[in-house]
């Protein structure tokens, strides 16, 4: 990979870790979405068949992205 692969995005204190890796095992590309909360630590992952397309997700995500990941475990995980 030779453009970005990772975005670091702070929402209201709390952080929202995004990058792009290779999964062997799926042969899919994964773009990750790791978020620290009160439990522990959630990974979400999205898997795309082309590198590309992983990419243009991560550069896709910002502050609304992050915060609604962060809402959506949060709210996953307290029910």
């Amino acid at each position: 990979m030779t453009e970005q692969w990772c975005k670091i995005i702070e929402v209201e204190g709390r952080q929202v870790l995004f990058f792009v890796d290779y999964d062997e095992d799926d042969d899919l590309y994964q773009l990750h979405q790791m978020s620290r909360h009160n439990f522990g630590m959630s990974d979400i992952k999205s898997g795309f068949k082309e590198e590309a397309h992983a990419i243009a997700a991560l550069e896709s995500v910002n502050e609304t992205t992050a915060d609604r990941i962060l809402n959506y475990v949060d709210d996953l995980m307290t029910d």
